[in-house]
């Protein structure tokens, strides 16, 4: 099969898109100039109840922070410890039991068919094509592909990562 060169010119939906997420980091940047504006208080009795407003945004906003990808979560932890002190220790754990919670839930949730469409449509064409492809499969059979392909794309050699022996692990 003859590979077709990549398209040219602006897809339908993509100024659709950008102009959406332009819309998005505006709005964002506006909700957080407000709450940085409204972060700035004394803490004293008579401020306590926005004191405990303040944390409970800040765990709820790490919950979910922690449930997407790449974004250094324990990292946001550490720094709401060392902020608010190790009182806060236990709330930080739950938050983030509830947010790697929520991503299994979501990764279990959300169908391979969606996943292999958002990635055709962020242009991960090898990504699309592999969830196309072990999306009718059992678990077993799937671990398997993806395994060779993981042994294929980043090691010459199967031997190149001992998993097991001396050095290895187990």
């Amino acid at each position: 099969m003859v590979k077709q060169p990549p398209a040219t010119g602006i897809r339908p939906g993509a100024v659709a898109k950008i102009l959406l997420l332009l819309a998005l980091l505006v709005i964002s940047n506006i909700v957080a100039r407000d709450a940085l504006q409204n972060l700035d208080f004394n803490i004293r009795p008579s401020t306590e109840d926005a004191v405990h407003r303040t944390i409970m945004i800040s765990a709820a906003t790490y919950a979910v922070l922690l449930a997407i990808p790449f974004v250094p979560g324990a990292e946001i932890g550490i720094a709401l410890m060392a902020m608010l002190g190790p009182q806060i220790a236990f709330l930080v754990y739950l938050c983030t039991l509830a947010g790697l919670s929520f991503s299994y839930l979501l990764g279990r949730l959300v169908p391979l068919s969606t996943l292999a469409r958002l990635a055709e449509e962020c242009r991960l064409e090898r990504t699309s094509r592999l969830l196309v492809e072990i999306g009718p499969l059992d678990k077993k059979t799937t671990n398997g592909i993806v395994d060779r392909k993981v042994t294929k794309t980043f090691c010459t050699d199967a031997d190149a990562l001992p998993l097991s022996g001396p050095g290895g692990g187990a």
